[in-house]
């Protein structure tokens, strides 16, 4: 169950990287 959550955190984590650099992509 903790590597569940773990995975979960790291996964909400990466998603909100790539909207970032979606971003930034779009600012340029």
């Amino acid at each position: 169950m903790i590597i569940n959550t773990n995975l979960k955190s790291v996964f909400l984590m990466c998603q909100a990287v790539g909207r970032y650099m979606i971003k930034q992509r779009h600012v340029k």
